[in-house]
């Protein structure tokens, strides 16, 4: 009973480390109204729906030459985070297509953007923004040079498919790194573009996250399954693993005694 006990405690350490990774899927209309509030938004505001011609989306937006943003409620657990969301494009893709951003602002103003677009028949490129604002809509200043990737093969965009979207945010407090990919939405990577690190990040005062979504004349932008991973910090590790460490040092000690 009390290597069980031990084993127990073992054990607890590891489905702590779970927990601390938690993700958080919104994926109905009725979670994004309860979860999320519209920002600035120039144009035709974000509509929020559960059928489209294109399969079911919860987010919708159509403005001519404008965008819209919509951010989480709540901060995000941790200060690294995944942030993932299933995209379509009805417009046709060029250099000035329809794009897709995430929101990681982590001050209430002073925040990051990561924007994807589909830029050709089968070409995409990423850039990363410093100086969002949550409050006035304004992206900030492009800060890393415009990275791209070309589709392998003879494959090209579907402007009736969803694409997964997904940025790995890290925060190490002394340098916040930003990694894009686009996925199928089985979870095959189509592309993935280079990590831009940022060595002098922005104060790290708050979580927010969400999304904007931008849109070209008669291009509509559709999404799904917004969802937010928190990715534990290094120290959390060393917490969970001592912890895990100091139970069975001590099961060890009675088992002696």
């Amino acid at each position: 009973m009390k290597l069980y006990s031990c084993l127990l405690l073992a054990l607890a350490s590891v489905v702590t480390s779970s927990l601390t990774a938690a993700t958080y899927t919104f994926d109905t209309a009725a979670d994004y109204t309860s979860n999320f509030t519209a920002g600035f938004t120039p144009g035709t505001s974000i509509a929020w729906s559960n059928t489209s011609p294109y399969g079911n989306h919860v987010a919708k937006f159509d403005a001519a030459t404008n965008s819209g943003y919509s951010i989480l409620n709540s901060a995000a657990a941790g200060t690294s985070y995944t942030l993932k969301a299933d995209v379509a494009f009805n417009g046709a893709f060029t250099a000035t297509s329809s794009s897709f951003g995430f929101l990681t602002n982590i001050g209430t103003n002073n925040g990051y953007t990561a924007v994807f677009r589909f830029t050709g028949a089968n070409t995409a490129d990423f850039r990363v923004f410093e100086g969002t604002s949550a409050t006035t809509g304004a992206i900030g200043t492009q800060v890393n040079s415009l990275q791209t990737f070309t589709l392998g093969g003879p494959a090209t965009w579907s402007n009736t498919t969803y694409y997964t979207l997904n940025l790995d945010v890290l925060n190490t407090g002394s340098s916040i790194s930003f990694t894009g990919s686009i996925l199928t939405t089985g979870g095959t990577v189509l592309g993935t573009f280079g990590t831009y690190t940022e060595t002098t990040p922005l104060s790290v005062s708050n979580t927010i996250v969400g999304f904007r979504m931008g849109v070209n004349s008669q291009e509509t932008v559709r999404m799904d399954n917004f969802s937010v991973t928190a990715i534990p910090e290094p120290s959390t590790y060393a917490l969970i693993g001592g912890a895990g460490v100091l139970g069975l040092a001590l099961c060890t000690r009675r088992k002696r005694a």
